[in-house]
């Protein structure tokens, strides 16, 4: 039997549930979510920096929902509330595009994922006649090109009603043909009820907006998942939703996390694989804690020991020291961010310094105050000339009043050019 690196670590995306195996640590903010999400009416909502592992924890959170325990179960998670609760479980990715309620209903109803979604879970909803019925009734155009089944022939989408429709008729128009949807769906189904997943929620541009659809859907909990400092930097204090919700923030690992994920990949290659502590620390350094980037530090470091032929997970286990990530890291630069810590764009001392007082910071982002103030005076006129360059050169992203760098392969560059004084 040979060990496959993929089976170990997940390189691209999100930890989902096929992959749940490899989702390591925040025990403690599985339980506590769990326990939020479960309360009726609830709006629980989950923020942290980019690549902090917040979509990961989403699907761990939609296993247990949705009656999958296997992770609970192997960790010994035990939720107060959860019991033997089950839910349906609507995942759905936010874009750009959703500009109002009715552009994130469709998105809800529309959402071509093969899992998880309204038309997976109850194919009854999108049989043509429900479909014509529901289009003529509210007003929307939402249709399909294929029929719910084989024996069922295609019915064009009604003509739009007459007279003119305004944004907030859309609206209601979705909203009101949603919940018709839900309440069929529903209807002699054993289940408690239904949890939205709305991910990369900050993405949208009328949040605020979203706060009518949270509170007017009872039957409904929501999770919601983006890039944010804070919880109101994704959901604004909406009067009648506050009491509502719930929120973590999900933190960056630590020493002992980056450990005990290492740990866990050890035992599920049966510690054919092994790493030292140097190769862990260091992993945890250049990293800054990002769970994506230490499981791409841990891929890339083991497939170069393995090379082409594999590991045979009966045979002597090999074992992954610093002197293997240090030989690692140069290709690892090139190949994923196209260049290596003396290939950054051309940038100016202003620049430079900006770069490098955000990448003093774990999580690389600073508030505009205190990023003028570790400019010398004489060059603080320059910094809002400085940051819009930094943004076009793709380095860097504005979030309310603060600048972070833009993600957590970016601030490794920065460090290692900085290491390397060329910054």
């Amino acid at each position: 039997m040979r060990i496959d690196p993929l089976d170990l670590f997940t390189i691209k995306g999100a930890v989902t549930l096929p992959k749940k195996h490899q989702f390591a640590g925040r025990e403690d903010l599985l339980s506590k979510s769990l326990d939020e999400i479960v309360i009726d009416g609830s709006v629980h909502v989950i923020f942290g920096e980019r690549g902090s592992g917040k979509t990961s924890l989403g699907w761990q959170l939609l296993g247990p929902l949705s009656g999958d325990r296997t992770l609970l179960k192997e960790r010994s998670i035990r939720p107060k509330l959860l019991r033997e609760k089950q839910f349906h479980c609507i995942w759905c990715t936010c874009n750009s595009w959703i500009k109002s309620i009715s552009d994130l209903v469709s998105a809800i109803v529309l959402d071509p994922e093969p899992e998880f979604t309204l038309r997976s879970s109850f194919p009854e909803l999108f049989e043509p006649s429900f479909m014509t019925r529901i289009q003529q009734k509210y007003g929307v155009g939402w249709w399909f090109d294929a029929p719910a089944s084989p024996k069922q022939k295609p019915v064009p989408p009604p003509p739009p009603p007459p007279g003119p429709r305004s944004g907030t008729n859309e609206d209601l128009g979705a909203f009101l043909a949603l919940e018709e949807m839900l309440a069929r769906a529903q209807k002699n189904n054993k289940k408690t009820g239904f949890v939205f997943f709305l991910d990369e929620f900050d993405r949208l541009e009328k949040r605020a907006e979203i706060g009518d659809l949270l509170k007017a859907l009872n039957n409904v909990r929501f999770v919601i998942l983006g890039v944010g400092a804070s919880r109101s930097a994704l959901v604004a204090q909406h009067a009648s939703v506050g009491r509502k919700i719930s929120s973590c923030e999900v933190p960056l690992f630590t020493p002992d996390e980056v450990n005990s994920f290492f740990d866990n990949v050890e035992k599920r290659s049966d510690m054919s694989v092994r790493f030292t502590r140097d190769f862990r620390s260091t992993v945890a350094g250049v990293s800054s804690g990002f769970p994506w980037l230490v499981q791409q530090l841990g891929f890339y470091s083991l497939l170069r020991v393995m090379g082409n032929d594999g590991i045979d997970s009966a045979g002597t286990s090999i074992k992954l020291g610093v002197d293997v990530l240090e030989q690692m890291l140069p290709t690892f630069l090139r190949d994923k961010l196209g260049g290596d810590p003396g290939n950054l764009p051309k940038i100016d001392s202003v620049e430079g310094l900006l770069l490098r007082a955000l990448s003093s910071k774990r999580a690389g982002r600073m508030s505009r105050d205190d990023l003028v103030n570790t400019l010398p005076s004489e060059m603080r006129g320059f910094y809002e000339r400085a940051v819009r360059a930094l943004e076009d050169l793709g380095l860097v992203y504005k979030q309310q009043q603060e600048v972070r760098i833009k993600d957590p392969l970016t601030k490794v560059l920065v460090e290692l050019s900085i290491e390397n004084r060329i910054l």
